[in-house]
Formats: C-alpha cells, structure tokens, sequence
C-alpha cells in the first residue's frame, strides 16, 4: 500500500515539474513571440508615445559594434604602464610614458576647447554629432595603422619615444586630437537619440547588448590568433591580426552615421551658440554634473585592479588558451549587465538605479582583495566586480543625458561637448593623481622590463598593493553619489519644462504646432492634478514595512513604493508650476522693467536715455544675502554690457540697423543647380552665419531683454493657448492619420513592387532551359 502511494506521489511529482516546465516554456515563447511581434510592427515606425524605430536602434547598435572593435586597437597606444604595446613590445619606461601622458593631457584641454566650440555650434542638417561619426573613422585608423607598420627595430629609444607621442596624441582616446570627435559623437548622440528617458535607457541597452559582442569576439579571437604571431608582446600580432579588425569597425561605424537622427527639445528657430567662457561657468553651477565629476574623477583608482587578472594569465599561470576561454565567460559579465540594466532602472529610476551601481563595486572590491590566491573564487568575484562596473555601460549615458537637459533648464543653452571642456579643467588633479599607479609599478621594481612579474613575491605584493587601492577609490567615487537626489519625478517635470518653453517660443515665433500645443496643454494639467495631491507620510509607511507580521510586509512595502514614486512626482510637479509663473515673482517683475527701458533704448538710443544710470542703480543694490549678491552681481554685469553695447555701436558712423534673419530663410530656399551654384551658395550661407553670429555677440543685452519680454507675455497667454486645445487636438489626429494612410500606401507599392519582382523572377526561370537540354541540342 504505501509503495503504491510512493508511486503516486511521484507521478503527481513528476506532472507537477512537467507542468512547471510547460509553463515556463509556454511564457518563454509568449515573450519572444511578443518581441517579435513588436520589433516586425515598429520596424519603420516607433511604437505610440515613442521617437524611434528599431531599424534605427539597429543602425546604432551596427555603428557601436564598429567603434567597439576600432577602440581596442587604439587603447593600445595609451601612454600608460599597462599598454602592451608601448610598454611590454616596444619597450618604453612606465615613468617616461607617464611623463608623456602628463604633457598629452595639457594638450588634451586644448583640444577639448577647440572640439566643444567646434561641436556645440555646428550648424548641419544632418545634426551635431553623426557628421562627425561619418567623417572621421578612416583617418583616425589609417593614422594608427601608420605607427604600427614603422620598422622599430631599427629605431634608437629617444626617437621611439617622440613617434609614440606623437601618434598618440593623435590618435588615441580620449585625450588625443582627433579619436574623441570620432567616438564622443557616438556616445553624445545616444543622448540625444530621443527626447524621452525611458525611451533612451531602452535604445542604450538594445545597442550596448548587440555591440558588446564586438569586445566579446576580439577579446577571445586575438589571444588565440596571437599564438600565431608571437603573442601580445610581439609587433607581428597588431600588424595582420589587430588591424583587420579595426578595418572593419570602421565599415560598421558609418550604420551611426547614416541610419539615425538627432532629437533635442528646442523651439524650431534654435541656433546653436555656445560662448566657451559663459558656458563653462553655467556648467559649473549644475549640481549634478559637479557631483558626477567628481565620483569620475576618482574612478581611476577604483579601476587600479583591472589588470590583474590579464597579469595573472600572463605571468602567472602563462596560459594564452585559457585566457582566450576565460575572456568570454568574463565577457558575458558585460552582456549580462547589458541586459539588467533597463530592468534596474524601470524598477528604481536611474537616480536610485545610479547610486546602487556605485555602491556594489565596493563590496566585490572586498572579495577581490581576499581571494587573490584563490583563483577560482577570485575569478568568480572579479566577475562580479566585472558585472557591476559594466552597469556603467547603461546607466551612465542615462544619467549624463539628464544632466545635459537639467543643464539646458538651468542655462536655457544646450551644450554637448561643452560639458567635456568644463570637466577637462580639472586637468591637474588628474595629472597628480595619475602618477600613482606607475609609482607603484616602479617602486615595486617594474621599468623596462615586465618579466620581473614573474617572481611571484613580487606579483603577490603589486597584486595586493592595487586591490587595496581599488576599495579606497571605490569608497570614495560613492560618496559624492550620495547627494545626487535628480529623482525621477524631479527629471520628468524638468524635460516638460523644456517642452513647455519651446511651445513659448514657437508661440513667439509664430511658428506653433497642434502637437506643441497639445503636449503643452496636457503636461501642464497634468502637473496641477498632481500638485494638489496630500504628501504621503513616508517616514510612517517604511516603519509599517519594518514591524509589518510576515505575511503582510510584502502589501505594506508595495504601499510604501507606491506612494514613495507618487510622492516624487508631487514634489516634480511644483517645478512645471513654478515655471508657468515664473514672471509673477517681485525679483522678475523687476526684471521686466530693466528689459523695457533697454529695449526703449534700442541699439542706438534715440531717446538720449543716461545708460550709466543703469550701472548705479545696480551698485547701489542691497547685498546681504547671498542670493541678493547674485541678483546685484547680475544685474551689474548686464549694465556694464549694455555701456559696452552702446560705445561699440557709436563706432558705426550711420548707427546700426537690426539683423534681418529672414535673409538666411530666403537664400536657403534659393534653388542651385550646378556644383559651382551650390558651392557659392553655402559660401554665402556661411558668411550670413558669421554676420550674424557677429551681430547676436554686439547687442546680445539687448537681444536678451527682448527675448525675456517676449517670453515674459507669451507665459502670460497661456490661457489663450490652451483654448485652442481641443482644435490642436483634431489638427494633429489629422495630421497622424494622414501619416498612417501615407505609411499604408507606401508599404502597399512595397508590397506590389516586391510581388512584380517575384513574378518576374519566375517567369524567368520558366523560359530558362536547362543545361542537359542545351547540351542535347548542341549535339
């Protein structure tokens, strides 16, 4: 009896598991049945509510995977320590490549002014940044493929060194000349990509997933194919194994270039101008870029442990196979994060996302340290380290877009590589603190010659010295991240600020679409129903989850979270509403009135108004306060403009008309046939871009008080604005069905056209004879 109940409950058992299984399985195709469905239905057009298609997020993710496999080539030309190929092949010093390094670097902020000025006012139809991922791949490979084929054994060491330098400078990433341009305006473009945060962590990780497989085939395929060729340390290895596959990331790179677009909330009428000094110091007052900064700034000895395990494949367990096994496995650490991180940041938002990622590498820099002669528990916690730090593939281009858009609120400019600029002024911090971890290597008796790592005492010691150093960065990179509190209800009312301003100036500019005006209107009632939402009381909620009975912590903590993301978006809220009355406040009301008697003015005071008035009145300010020093400091810089404005302007003898921007819109819709008509015409659009840019630099007080004045009564109308709602509404359902019906059409001739060419195809065939009876008929 009981061996037949055994048998019984083994049977239900084993259903029960098969069940299990079924049901997994079943999940499983329903999920990869609905991402196909969705990837086949938003091929050419992205889904509702979003900006782009996954044939663009394909061309992206085509154009990453090229620069991933260029940029390994290039790492090898670091002047660092740890560069196979200046250091172990060609055999220069760790403290003469830092040196090097140090002087690169100082050329390095050059080149970032130059870039950032260069960049953040290009003016192209194609954007800011895909011009220069189209243009500047070959060169920068070609250049490297150049130093790599020069005939070094032939070579004394001084002149190794200045050709090292040299080409480094030129080409190397991401304080050479030429490579940022390259790859900045890849990264710089999946910022822009698409307006909307969610919508962009998703584009990120697509793409980070699909081109990591670059980094995960070259770091399996070259320790493999260099067995070949002398290994890592000899020249043969970059000459007919490196480059290859440089050239082909560079084919790959140019799907970036081609297949994408740029999208920033800015009114249609935007120019780029961005002044490197005045934007440098608006940078500088972002909170959150100065928090970032500062936790990047201390990454490189949060870093210090990376090599260790390539060291310990090298000089340890000198197994080339292995690691050419071992390097997948660690890679599938980055995919897997890859993966992860769109799930982590739906779930927590990329600030809480942010803080997590900052704070793990602490605990697995731990582990790291404790099994260093445990190698397959090190290995295991090197892969977590790994795991973590590859979440900075995501999150980080997530969290810098939101700190380029916070920039744009604060400054009201939207600047791009300005940011880099600003952060390259930290120039000798990073100088002094990069000599540490060649001071480690040379005092622990590393110069010329690397095969002192083979003397495990030696190996041990750095192996233990730089782990230790890794916690300590680890530590202190978390601890500015501490105060980044840009919540996700903070962000969304940021970006709807800059949706509602562009909606202002489009009003203005007399230029307002029915998809302007219903997005303005509805994020702004959206906003009031939130604002008048109660506050949760959050503090009583997290101590119900603490002493909530077991059965009910998990109701109470999903109450807590809730009302948490709810409260977020109530504190958001009051941002937009802050906004729309903005030019109600005493402090620019005042304002208002100083842009008046400015623009009574005009540009060549007709009216014999005392401008130097306007300097006493703003020295005589009160400054007590810190925020009423920054009003009086403000307010005596736009005096001093406006004197300057006026004595530059009674140097014209006739006085100085208004620039009459219509001239450019005019010569752009001019017609030009032939080359030469082409080439005259962007020389004359060039030269009105250098009038004006001219002009706009001359009366900018002026121009400002007028744009505040504009502004000022465009706010002021916002009503009048939303009465128009309901038409907007109609406008744009017409507009998208139009659209639709346009897309129908198109795929309609698609489809025939693809039909025509089937049928054909086949009737080719058909006529077609074949061979055996051509043969029969030639006997």
């Amino acid at each position: 009896m009981s061996q037949s109940n055994n048998g019984l409950e083994n049977a239900s058992l084993a259903d029960t598991v098969k069940a299990q299984r079924g049901g997994i399985f079943n999940k499983l195709a329903h999920m990869i049945k609905a991402i196909y469905i969705d990837v086949t239905s938003h091929w050419l057009k992205p889904a509702k509510g979003n900006y782009v298609s996954y044939k663009e997020i394909a061309a992206y993710s085509l154009g990453g995977f090229g620069q991933q496999l260029i940029l390994p080539f290039l790492a090898y030309f670091s002047l660092s320590a740890t560069s196979t190929l200046l250091g172990a092949t060609i055999g220069l010093q760790p403290v003469h490549l830092q040196l090097m390094l140090m002087i690169q670097q100082v050329f390095g902020l050059l080149f970032s002014i130059v870039r950032g000025q260069l960049v953040d006012n290009t003016r192209s139809k194609y954007g800011r940044f895909r011009p220069y991922i189209g243009l500047m791949g070959f060169p920068i490979v070609f250049i490297a493929i150049i130093f790599v084929f020069l005939p070094f054994e032939q070579l004394g060491y001084t002149t190794k060194l200045i050709l090292a330098f040299v080409f480094s400078t030129l080409c190397v990433y991401p304080s050479g000349a030429l490579a940022p341009l390259y790859f900045d305006s890849y990264n710089e473009l999946r910022t822009v990509i698409s307006p909307n945060s969610k919508e962009r962590g998703k584009v990120i990780a697509i793409s980070a997933i699909a081109y990591s497989l670059a980094p995960t085939i070259y770091y399996s395929a070259i320790p493999l194919l260099s067995n070949f060729t002398g290994g890592l340390t000899n020249i043969a290895t970059y000459k007919w194994v490196v480059v290859p596959f440089a050239l082909v990331g560079v084919v790959f790179g140019l799907f970036a270039a081609i297949g994408t677009k740029e999208r920033i909330i800015v009114p249609k009428t935007y120019v780029p101008k961005v002044n490197l000094v005045t934007g440098i110091k608006d940078i500088y007052k972002n909170k959150y870029w100065v928090l970032r900064t500062v936790s990047t700034l201390l990454t490189f000895l949060r870093t210090a442990n990376i090599f260790i395990l390539t060291w310990m494949f090298i000089y340890d367990l000198q197994d080339m196979v292995l690691m050419g096994i071992l390097n997948p496995v660690l890679g599938t650490a980055s995919g897997l994060a890859m993966f992860l991180s769109p799930l982590l940041l739906n779930k927590l938002g990329s600030q809480k996302a942010y803080i997590l990622k900052e704070f793990l590498p602490i605990i697995f820099s731990v582990f790291v340290l404790l099994f260093l002669k445990n190698f397959v528990l090190f290995f295991i916690f090197y892969y977590l380290n790994t795991f973590v730090l590859a979440f900075n593939v995501i999150i980080d281009p997530v969290i810098h877009g939101e700190i380029k858009d916070y920039q744009q609120y604060i400054s009201g400019k939207r600047m791009d590589f300005t940011l880099g600029t600003a952060g390259s002024l930290f120039l000798p911090i990073t100088l002094a603190s990069g000599l540490l971890i060649p001071f480690i290597y040379e005092s622990q008796g590393i110069t010329k010659n690397y095969d002192i790592l083979y003397d495990p005492m030696v190996r041990e010691q750095i192996f233990y010295i730089v782990a230790s150093v890794s916690i300590l960065g680890s530590i202190l990179a978390f601890i500015p991240i501490i105060f980044y509190n840009l919540t996700k209800g903070k962000y969304d009312n940021i970006v709807k600020v800059l949706k509602l301003r562009a909606m202002f100036e489009d009003y203005i500019n007399g230029d307002l679409s029915p998809e302007s005006v219903k997005n303005g209107v509805e994020i702004v009632r959206e906003a009031k129903t939130y604002a008048a939402m109660p506050m949760a009381d959050l503090k009583t909620l997290k101590r119900e989850v603490l002493f909530a009975k077991k059965g009910e912590r998990k109701a109470a903590f999903k109450e807590y979270i809730e009302n948490r993301n709810l409260s977020e978006q109530i504190e958001g809220s009051h941002i937009l509403i802050d906004e729309l009355h903005k030019y109600d406040s005493p402090q620019m009301i005042a304002n208002a009135n100083i842009a008046e008697r400015i623009v009574l003015i005009g540009l060549n005071n007709e009216t014999s108004i005392d401008i130097g008035g306007f300097l006493i009145e703003a020295q005589a300010l009160p400054a007590h306060t810190a925020k009423e020093k920054s009003y009086r400091k403000k307010r005596i810089a736009q005096a001093k403009a406006l004197i300057k404005m006026h004595e530059s302007i009674a140097k014209y003898p006739h006085g100085l008309a208004e620039a009459d921007y219509t001239r450019l819109d005019t010569l752009n819709n001019t017609e030009a046939q032939t080359a030469a008509e082409k080439k005259e015409k962007r020389k004359k659009i060039n030269a009105l871009y250098k009038e004006f840019a001219r002009y706009d630099k001359l009366v900018a007080v002026y121009l400002d008080a007028k744009k505040f004045l504009n502004m000022r009564v465009a706010y002021s109308r916002f009503d009048e604005i939303a009465d128009g709602y309901d038409d907007a509404c109609k406008a744009y359902a017409t507009l998208k069905a139009q659209e639709e019906e346009q897309d129908r059409l198109q795929k309609e001739q698609q489809k025939a056209e693809i039909e025509r060419l089937k049928r054909e195809k086949l009737a080719r065939k058909k006529h077609k004879k074949p061979t055996i009876g051509r043969e029969n008929d030639k006997k």
